[in-house]
């Protein structure tokens, strides 16, 4: 009788426990899911700053005097409020089951993208000194490609290497944070 009670208080925990791993590996694929949409909005951001970057150089370049329409016509967009909020795919209540996590109101899962993106970002010193290494290990023909795929102040056309880091250089210099995100993520690539 006692191993019976034994076995049984065992099949208990074990179903009880496997019931936790159900729960905590749908937690786990929320969360995968969630991250993987912050990483489109994230790719979305960088890839609209680059556009946006090489509009307005276009723009300064043949029509300079469209410039303050373009800008104004950009700062229409964001209006008043935040232009986009995502909820976090976390279900509460799964978050109560679990005792390791904290519980916490759905409020406080909505995230603002536009300042978790400016608040987490590090500094510019930081990320251009990123771009440079890994940019050193390019070879030259590669670099050059790398930075005419850019709206460069000047045309680096019959310029010495030195000239063509000093020019790009100067152009990282002038990018934003989310700018230079793009690039480090594009080189990482490469």
């Amino acid at each position: 009788m006692l191993l019976s009670q034994l076995i049984e208080s065992q099949q208990s925990n074990y179903a009880e426990l496997q019931s936790q791993i159900e729960a905590l590996q749908e937690q786990q694929r929320q969360i995968q899911n969630f991250l993987q949409q912050l990483g489109s909005v994230e790719s979305k951001m960088i890839s609209g700053i680059q556009v946006l970057q090489e509009a307005v150089a276009s723009i300064r370049e043949v029509c300079p005097d469209e410039l303050e329409n373009y800008q104004a016509t950009i700062n229409a967009l964001f209006g008043g409020s935040p232009i986009a909020q995502l909820t976090a795919s976390v279900d509460p209540q799964t978050e109560n089951e679990t005792p390791s996590t904290p519980v916490e109101p759905e409020d406080s899962q909505v995230i603002d993208v536009v300042s978790a993106v400016e608040t987490s970002e590090p500094d510019a010193t930081a990320l251009i000194e990123e771009i440079k290494c890994l940019s050193a290990e390019m070879s030259w023909n590669d670099y050059r490609k790398f930075v005419n795929s850019y709206p460069l102040p000047q045309r680096i056309v019959k310029k010495s290497k030195d000239e063509v880091r000093a020019i790009f250089e100067q152009f990282l210099n002038n990018c934003q944070t989310e700018a230079l995100r793009g690039m480090i993520a594009k080189l990482r690539k490469a």
